[in-house]
């Protein structure tokens, strides 16, 4: 069994919000109803637990549609991380994925970490990183955690050092023993990082995996406003000014209404472009219609910053034939062109009722 432990109790002081930092908006939802979304969909059997401190109440209230448990870390005022994670993987059977609450991973990243939960604690990686800030960095050495820097770099990086992104597999081998350590090292103070346990060389092995896709995080306003401009935004778009650019396949669509009633749920934005021409979602913009939806989530692109191309020899794909072929009601053959957009498109989280 996978457990997943968002900690999500901190007060976030540098955010200057009352609001806690989980709570968020990003994409139309909050970071911690997004990140539930991504673990349903790609760990669908796993189990649920929020770490919850600061403004407990409100985080129960506006997460009590999904199927979590909570903890409550009444230290939480003087804790940095390590009792929540205590806390949040005490008692849990199987392997434990850690998440910091502020973190947003696109749908890459988050399907690389999934794809990943094996038999061996792994800490998840980004970028190079920086010689010139302060953020935790963690070096790499034959695949394994090496060393482990936090502050002002004192002296030139040397060897492999990258960013850290927020989240911490603890296979269940290491799930106790990692436990005593942690509750160790909270004895001292709690004036410890939760990933700080596995970082002892003499107990773990720690493996350590480079992400290829992207995860941001926040701790301040300008922070969090620089984030969300540098995530695709998800837009709304009245249904019935939507416009097929291809065929579709029946079976396909009714496979997928099928689905998205059972989920509840609209998981996929239609890629368009200003006018509602469907580059990427034909099925989802038939089974939009069939539900009688009066608005999609949609991402919005212009064709003169994405590449597109034909799947057939025999048809030829420009801006003005595609356009010609709508405004003619003679629209391509199914599976006939294709986009190539310039980010990941990110899955949503959004409510089926609230389309209507």
């Amino acid at each position: 069994m996978k457990n997943i432990v968002i900690l999500a109790a901190g007060m976030g002081t540098r955010f200057n919000s009352k609001q806690p930092k989980c709570l968020s908006a990003v994409d139309n939802q909050s970071v911690v109803s997004r990140v539930i979304g991504q673990v349903n969909r790609h760990i669908p059997d796993a189990r649920i637990k929020v770490v919850v401190g600061y403004e407990a109440e409100q985080i129960k209230r506006h997460t009590a549609g999904y199927d979590v448990s909570y903890v409550v870390n009444n230290k939480f005022t003087k804790d940095k991380n390590i009792w929540s994670a205590v806390l949040g993987v005490k008692d849990s059977k199987g392997g434990v994925l850690i998440l910091e609450g502020d973190c947003v991973y696109d749908d890459l990243a988050f399907r690389e970490m999934a794809t990943s939960l094996g038999k061996k604690s792994i800490i998840f990686l980004g970028g190079q990183a920086d010689q010139n800030r302060s953020n935790g960095i963690v070096k790499i050495k034959n695949g394994l955690f090496d060393d482990f820097i936090i502050g002002k770099r004192s002296k030139p990086l040397e060897g492999e050092y990258f960013d850290m992104v927020g989240a911490l597999w603890i296979a269940s081998a290491d799930a106790s023993t990692f436990v005593a350590r942690a509750s160790s090292l909270a004895k001292k103070g709690l004036d410890f990082y939760y990933f700080e346990p596995l970082f002892d060389k003499k107990k773990f092995r720690l493996k350590c995996k480079k992400l290829s896709g992207k995860r941001y995080t926040f701790n301040t306003q300008p922070e969090y406003e620089s984030m969300l401009n540098n995530i695709v935004p998800v837009k709304y778009f009245d249904t019935s000014k939507l416009k097929h650019i291809e065929s579709f396949s029946k079976k396909r669509v009714s496979w997928l209404k099928k689905k998205i009633l059972d989920e509840k749920m609209w998981t996929r934005p239609i890629c368009i472009d200003p006018n509602g021409l469907v580059m990427d979602g034909q099925h989802r913009m038939e089974v939009s219609k069939a539900l009688g939806l009066k608005k999609v989530p949609v991402v919005v692109f212009d064709y003169a910053d994405i590449e597109f191309f034909s799947l057939r020899k025999n048809y030829e794909v420009s801006v003005e034939s595609i356009r010609n072929r709508v405004a003619q009601d003679d629209i391509y053959p199914y599976k006939t062109v294709k986009h190539k957009f310039p980010e990941e498109i990110a899955d949503c989280n959004i409510s089926l009722d609230s389309l209507l």
